[in-house]
């Protein structure tokens, strides 16, 4: 029978780690930390400078105010791009949406609160009507208060430059692209429940909406990084509005081992172990095999290797599985 990597407390014989200990050893890029504003721990791992075809097509979509469309296997490293360019130009994170099959187009704008805006105006007249008018005017029902920016709503509204990383668009219904899309070339859009009850003058984020809704893009247009793993293809219209490139890792296997050695050691503070390297070297094997394989079981299995209890011969053949 197996035994427990942790220590649960009553048969100290098991194991020498407890709980406590593998929440000190959390990896570095499954750690949410809500005081790092500027992306750096994620920023270190990829350096946008040592690729000049990337760095060549972040600087045309920056120029031409297009989206920069990336695509490229899972774990690969395409929304660690997105924060590498946000601390190297902003020196901030990115403003980030996660795509889903069932995302639309206003969720990246900005989403309104109907109902919690209608239960405060009846309890503002209940309070009137028990005239108890100092806490019937405590309750502002002004609608800015009940409207909250999206990531793009967000983004355009900004007095500085920002970053989007609109992560995954290949899982998205197949609207949502040329609906993005138009959003950018218009660089407006409108704040439908602002222009349907022409509330003028609405403040969010310090800027002034009009009675119109129409929110227009600041001066500083938000650079956009659209992430694709390469599930479907896209219509030619939606590519041709866009810059895209594709990260591949070297075909020859010495650059290939040389590229992930160095991912690696970017996460694991220039960890340096032949146990890492034979790892790194059968990942590749399994890739050549015609295995499809992500970049995160690789980090993951050099993070069981180093704080974990199996062998690396284990360790691979519990996360080197295949993903085709």
């Amino acid at each position: 029978m197996k035994n427990w990597w942790v220590y649960n407390g009553k048969e100290t014989d098991k194991c020498e780690k407890t709980l406590q200990d593998i929440q000190n050893t959390k990896p570095e890029w499954r750690k949410v930390d809500d005081n790092e504003t500027d992306g750096s721990k994620v920023a270190e791992t990829f350096d946008i400078l040592d690729n000049e075809e990337l760095l060549d097509a972040v600087n045309s979509a920056i120029y031409l105010r297009r989206p920069l469309l990336v695509t490229g296997e899972p774990g690969i490293g395409k929304s660690t791009l997105a924060k590498s360019i946000a601390k190297e130009l902003t020196d901030s994170k990115p403003l980030h949406w996660q795509i889903t099959s069932k995302s639309v187009v206003q969720d990246a704008l900005y989403s309104y609160d109907a109902m919690s805006r209608l239960q405060d105006i009846q309890m503002k007249k209940n309070y009137y009507e028990l005239e108890q008018k100092e806490k019937a005017d405590n309750i502002d029902t002004n609608i800015g208060n009940y409207i909250k920016l999206g990531a793009i709503g967000e983004a355009f509204l900004s007095k500085e430059p920002k970053v989007v990383l609109i992560d995954e668009i290949d899982k998205s219904d197949i609207d949502l692209p040329n609906d993005l899309l138009h959003i950018f070339e218009e660089q407006e859009f409108v704040i439908d429940e602002i222009k349907r009850n022409k509330e003028g003058g609405i403040k969010i984020d310090g800027y002034t909406i009009p009675d119109d809704g129409i929110v227009k893009c600041q001066e500083d247009f938000p650079i956009i990084v659209m992430t694709s793993n390469g599930e479907k293809d896209f219509p030619p219209a939606f590519l041709r509005r866009c810059i895209s490139v594709d990260i591949k890792l070297p075909d020859d296997r010495a650059k290939h081992i040389e590229a992930l050695t160095k991912m690696v050691k970017s996460h694991f503070k220039d960890e340096d172990n032949s146990e890492i390297q034979e790892l790194i070297e059968q990942f590749v094997d399994l890739k050549e095999d015609g295995n499809i394989l992500s970049n995160d079981q690789l980090l993951n299995a050099v993070f069981i290797l180093l704080n974990g209890e199996q062998d690396r011969d284990t360790i691979a053949k519990t996360l080197f599985k295949n993903l085709g």
